[in-house]
């Protein structure tokens, strides 16, 4: 999957070394998920 806007943002944070790439964990991308989800049920609106 590739996508184009923003993009350019993301390369000067890169450069500027304010992002790094990092290898994709499927463990910890489900673990974020979870928690988001969590958090979710529990907001107040």
């Amino acid at each position: 999957m590739t996508w184009q806007r923003g993009r350019d943002d993301i390369d000067r944070l890169l450069a500027a070394g304010e992002l790094e790439q990092v290898t994709p964990s499927p463990d910890v991308a489900d673990r974020l998920l979870a928690d988001a989800e969590a958090r979710e049920a529990g907001a107040t609106y």
